[in-house]
């Protein structure tokens, strides 16, 4: 699996108060996959609320991940049955989703003069005693 590209597709911010920045909290949904001609399209939500009521930033993008047949019939069969990808498969797609929306999102907390969206520079998932091997 490689990744390939990837792109934004929307984006939305707004600063809410002019209150004490204190913090903020990061989610990130991978909203769809969709096969392709030589791979996958990864769908992404990543949302990041400045505490408290302080700001929100939306950038919804996809990743474009190149694989071969056998590696892309594994990954979507994995997302059909439990919506979770193999582990080393998701690290690499939430690496790219932090580098898209970090990029993105310093420009538009520019925009609002807020602190920028850290960036997440190696993303690491590790497996918890009695869980599966998968991440989503």
């Amino acid at each position: 699996m490689r990744i390939n590209g990837g792109r934004v597709i929307s984006v939305s911010a707004e600063r809410l108060d002019q209150g004490k920045f204190d913090g903020f909290d990061v989610s990130i949904q991978i909203t769809d996959v969709k096969e392709v001609d030589k791979g996958l399209e990864i769908h992404f939500d990543h949302t990041t609320d400045y505490r408290v009521k302080f700001a929100k930033m939306n950038i919804k993008g996809v990743v474009k991940v190149e694989a071969d047949d056998k590696e892309k019939k594994k990954i979507m069969e994995d997302w059909k049955k439990t919506k979770q990808f193999p582990t080393g498969t998701v690290e690499e797609v939430l690496m790219a989703i932090n580098y898209i929306t970090s990029s993105v999102g310093t420009l538009l907390a520019f925009a609002l003069n807020i602190n920028a969206p850290v960036n997440v520079p190696k993303t690491r998932i590790m497996d918890l005693p009695g869980q599966p091997a998968k991440a989503g």
